[in-house]
């Protein structure tokens, strides 16, 4: 009787809530990664719909692919300035520990105007959820963008279950109470029944906000980890993993006589790029003996590029890249290699089989997939892992090198004993870490956040 009641509870309708739709900009395909994945073990017993904003989307509930959506309708005006400005330039830095990127003269004169777009978009979503959900459905909010949704949710349908992962770092509460939107959307998102975080330190922290700006609140506030879905990427890998594709990868990079170590960020303030950049050329500075000097090879995905904060940080990326280069380089040496763009999964699965360390040194992160994608991708056990201890990844992923990202000198002697690393240390921990990680895959996540849930 138990187990039926539980069946039940976990068969009820869920809507995945996101900022967009997972769809193409036509709308004729499901974009692939993220949440899509995630649920895929678990879709066909929920019966899961996707609702998020698509400009020029349907009026009526449309199928893509197998996958039920409803699109939800604002101008594009309306959507910039709750999406690239409140989101990104007001609560992006701030949640991140970087409230120093929201005090620039440009973000402080429009943030009243953004934080007013912010309330109209989420009440947007409200509606159109009141609007479609079934009864008893849950919602499952998807970060930091719809912060508002849960209580909106509660006055406009009571009978739905609501459920909130943020999957962005929660910040400690000094640093909210002084920001004039904290009451407001810490109360409201504590409307939520569940609310899941990326890290426990994630969790203290929005539990002591929800203590000190909204003591009426009681969300249950637990630790779900994120992950990755490990198929595609042990397919991909179990591919490239001969001498002569990584080879050919090297060739290519210009770095075939070298150690290399490698990067794979999105060009964000968050992600200590340019940190690296220092500790590399610290480095290089400080290098002893015969050996060849390392190559970093550093992929740069654009990202939120109209953002003035995010095109400064681009400029200080090729500044630093460039003095580098010109200190250390020579004819047949190019320290630093930049490659500006996006890479498909088997591309990125190349480059992390190609590299001997990868560097994942964020300054703040919620999780940071990237490394446990490296992880999963090292059939053979090799490879070292650089990880920042403040990458939500480093409470799971012990079995890396982990060092301080604000330390220049945690990331230089990170970096040479990385390089330096006997081959028995290397496969003991690598070992380690691909055990971890394809035994917590992204499909347990969803199932375990669902039923928590429910």
């Amino acid at each position: 009787m138990h187990q039926s009641r539980r069946k039940a509870a976990i068969l009820r309708e869920v809507l995945i809530v996101a900022n967009r739709l997972p769809v193409s900009v036509d709308a004729s395909t499901l974009t692939s990664g993220g949440l899509v994945s995630a649920l895929a073990p678990v879709s066909d017993a929920i019966g899961s719909t996707w609702v998020g904003w698509l400009e020029n989307g349907p009026a009526e509930p449309f199928v893509v692919d197998g996958q039920r959506l409803v699109a939800v309708h604002t101008s594009r005006e309306q959507y910039a300035r709750y999406y690239e400005g409140f989101a990104n330039q007001v609560l992006w830095p701030v949640f991140h520990g970087l409230g120093e990127y929201e005090t620039h003269p440009p973000v402080q004169s429009e943030a009243a105007n953004w934080l007013n777009a912010y309330r109209k978009v989420n009440r947007a979503f409200a509606e159109r959820i009141a609007e479609v959900a079934s009864n008893g459905a849950l919602v499952w909010v998807q970060d930091y963008h719809l912060l508002l949704l849960p209580e909106m949710l509660r006055s406009l349908r009571p009978d739905l279950r609501v459920a909130v992962f943020l999957h962005i770092p929660f910040p400690d509460p000094a640093a909210l109470v002084t920001k004039p939107w904290a009451r407001e959307l810490v109360s409201e998102l504590g409307a939520a029944q569940l609310i899941g975080t990326q890290r426990e330190r994630d969790a203290r922290h929005l539990g002591a906000a929800l203590h000190l700006l909204s003591p009426q609140s009681s969300p249950v506030v637990r630790a779900f980890p994120i992950s990755i879905d490990t198929a595609p990427i042990l397919q991909e890998a179990n591919r490239a993993s001969s001498p002569s594709t990584v080879t050919s990868v090297r060739e290519r990079l210009g770095v075939t006589d070298r150690p290399m170590l490698l990067g794979v960020d999105r060009i964000d303030y968050t992600k200590g790029i340019i940190e690296r950049i220092e500790a590399f050329s610290a480095l290089l500075g400080s290098w002893e003996g015969s050996e060849p000097l390392p190559t970093l090879v550093q992929v740069l995905t654009p990202t939120r590029e109209t953002i003035p904060a995010y095109q400064g940080y681009l400029a200080r990326v090729n500044v630093a890249t460039t003095e580098v280069n010109r200190q250390f380089g020579t004819a047949s040496y190019t320290p630093i290699v930049n490659i500006n763009g996006s890479y498909s999964l088997p591309e990125l699965i190349e480059l992390f089989l190609a590299t001997d360390v990868m560097c994942v040194t964020p300054l703040r992160d919620g999780m940071n997939l990237v490394a446990k994608e490296f992880v999963a991708s090292r059939v053979d056990d090799s490879g070292v892992l650089l990880l920042s201890s403040e990458a939500g990844a480093a409470d799971e992923l012990h079995s890396a090198l982990i060092v301080d990202p604000r330390s220049q000198l945690e990331l230089t002697d990170g970096m040479r004993r990385a390089l330096k690393m006997s081959d028995e240390e290397m496969r003991i921990r690598m070992r380690s870490l691909r055990k971890h990680v394809l035994g917590h895959t992204v499909h347990n996540w969803a199932s375990n956040f669902i039923k928590a849930a429910s």
